[in-house]
């Protein structure tokens, strides 16, 4: 059991400390299948191990900074009980009592998988562990700076150039990990589609004129071309088209497709891409073994990709995934306002047709908040006095993931690789369950039709200059 939560630890720090005979001290940061960075304490004399989350290490070791000062330097030895806690929520309890008090007992409340539960101290030995909690060579960052830094960097990146400080007016970016575009369906929708429409095919049709019926085989036929990175997962959430278009004047087909492709042509040049669609499956982003990835484009892709993606090379880039259609009707048209729920950043290299590409935070990912507040922003109904999007990031961030007797909740960022039920119930958390076309979670009252994830197709987007 402990084997499994260590096999795909990173290349932490470890360090031992010795007290006594009786306590040997050994403590390593690791990453856990949640995706948080974690620190491994433990006896080895005993052999007895606890787990400390990397956000409540501080309070801690402060607590056993605590004791030392307030307990352990007293005359003569009395019991005592003190708990680390954050957020109004107590992680461990440090104890002593009357019938032991020669030793400390360090309790681990939630005892994550592998954790013995507790470990013991001798308090002679609380010195030692005390100076291999707060050792150099331990590299443990100053979190409260890295918070304030990372808050300013986000800032920067959400807003608009010119929104200084919270009291201006705030301009979410659009122009960012989000688009709005024409809905075409995936291939896996074609078929259920053709399935649907067989028993239509018998009944009476009014005749129409000639070639026009052909028009239409044709524009089907466009439309159901296989798209770069295009892939079936049994786990996608896909809307029913017959349920929440049925009965409405809608085409996915509609006579401004022909009119836009001659409009298209007619240009000299086409426009820049703020997306590319890549044939990289998301199982092996996730996977996130090495950090680093591969795949190939075939010549007119390449092509697309060097003179309309990357030919701002200083530009950031982003590893999207979990692709979110969100679809409403325009113009008698569907159009989806499309964004990967989650993304990394990244660095690209090309080698000819290959396309290497490197995570640059250790797999940090975060959830697309900037597309999640502009679609919340863009199709929620306006009440006076209610700022919808304040109040679906606090109904969001207040969600539970129990997953492996561990209670976690959503998190805006976590470090890959992560276990696959975090995902899934983050899903079910935002989407609600397959059959519920997207609006069975906290974004079901959004004015659109339905929403659809699919979860094998992967994208990388630009990030140019903020204006």
């Amino acid at each position: 059991m402990v084997k499994s939560i260590f096999k795909k630890q990173d290349k932490g720090v470890k360090l031992t400390k010795r007290g006594d005979r009786r306590n040997v001290f050994r403590i390593q940061r690791f990453k856990n299948d949640h995706g948080f960075q974690i620190y491994a304490l433990e006896n080895s004399a005993e052999g007895r191990k606890i787990f400390i989350p990397r956000f409540v290490f501080g309070r801690f070791r402060a607590c056993v900074k605590t004791i030392l000062k307030d307990e352990i330097s007293k005359k003569s030895p009395e019991p005592f009980e003190y708990s680390a806690s954050f957020f109004n929520r107590d992680y461990f309890y440090f104890k002593s009592s009357g019938t032991d008090i020669d030793n400390l007992i360090i309790q681990d409340i939630e005892e994550r998988e592998g954790s013995s539960g507790y470990i013991t101290v001798s308090r002679r030995s609380l010195q030692a562990l005390d100076q291999l909690l707060y050792s150099d060579k331990l590299q443990h960052p100053n979190d409260v700076l890295e918070e304030i830094i990372s808050y300013h960097k986000l800032f920067q990146f959400s807003f608009m150039k010119g929104s200084k400080s919270i009291t201006s007016d705030l301009a979410l970016r659009k122009d960012i990990l989000q688009s709005i575009e024409r809905y075409t369906p995936s291939l896996a929708q074609k078929v259920i589609l053709d399935d649907a429409g067989k028993d239509d095919g018998k009944e009476d049709k009014p005749k129409q004129r000639p070639g026009k019926a052909a028009a239409k085989r044709k524009a089907m036929a466009n439309l159901y071309k296989p798209k770069l990175g295009e892939r079936f997962n049994e786990k996608d959430i896909r809307v029913d088209y017959e349920e929440i278009f049925g009965g409405t004047r809608v085409s996915l087909t509609s006579s401004s497709d022909t009119e836009d492709a001659q409009t298209a042509k007619g240009k000299r040049k086409k426009p820049l891409l703020s997306q590319f669609a890549i044939p990289l499956p998301a199982t092996e982003v996730k996977a996130f073994e090495t950090g680093k990835f591969y795949f190939e484009l075939s010549p007119e892709e390449a092509s697309e990709f060097r003179d309309r993606f990357i030919n701002d090379r200083s530009a950031e880039f982003f590893l999207g995934f979990e692709i979110v259609d969100a679809l409403f009707t325009y113009n008698r048209s569907i159009r989806t306002f499309r964004f990967p729920l989650y993304y990394t950043k990244i660095r690209i290299r090309e080698s000819g047709r290959g396309v290497y590409l490197e995570s640059l935070q250790d797999g940090l990912i975060h959830l697309n908040h900037l597309a999640l507040a502009n679609l919340v922003e863009k199709f929620s109904e306006t009440i006076a006095g209610v700022d919808q999007v304040d109040r679906f990031f606090k109904t969001l961030l207040a969600q539970d993931i129990s997953v492996d007797r561990l209670n976690d909740r959503v998190h805006l960022s976590r470090h890959l690789p992560v276990k696959e039920a975090i995902f899934d119930r983050t899903r079910e958390i935002l989407l609600g369950y397959q059959d519920e076309n997207g609006k069975g979670g906290i974004l079901g009252d959004l004015n659109v039709k339905g929403i659809e994830c699919d979860l094998q197709r992967v994208s990388i987007y630009i990030g140019r200059q903020n204006n």
